[in-house]
């Protein structure tokens, strides 16, 4: 699961896979452009999210963080947003996060270049043309 956005929402998933016996692994969802219309914890907060969802989750395997890059035409604000992601993503290397998740179908080549290791390209692939 890729939008883990909240400790609130980990608690909840944490008492269904309990009661199920279940695991899942996910990404913590960092809103690193700081934009109303997007989910995530900020930056922030992002390190004590991921440790506390470590801690009081033992059903939620956390693999890393991903971002949506700022949904602007201006790349230096995208490129502002991966950096914070990818900071906080090389914070976290150490606690056992391999998954830096940034960058959709119009901006993947940016991301990757900010240090993405999995992009998001399904409209690209799956466009109607």
């Amino acid at each position: 699961m890729q939008s883990l956005d909240s400790l609130e929402l980990a608690r909840e998933m944490q008492k269904k896979l309990a009661a199920k016996e279940s695991t899942i692994s996910c990404l913590l969802q960092i809103n690193s452009a700081y934009e109303e219309s997007k989910a995530g914890v900020t930056p922030e907060e992002a390190i004590d999210t991921y440790m506390h969802i470590k801690e009081e989750c033992s059903n939620i395997t956390l693999k890393g963080v991903m971002t949506i890059g700022a949904h602007t035409e201006d790349t230096k604000t995208i490129q502002k947003s991966f950096e914070t992601t990818y900071k906080i993503y090389e914070s976290l290397q150490k606690e056992g996060a391999t998954i830096c998740s940034m960058g959709m179908s119009g901006d993947y080549e940016l991301a990757i270049k900010c240090g993405s290791n999995l992009v998001r390209i399904g409209s690209a692939l799956f466009k109607n043309n």
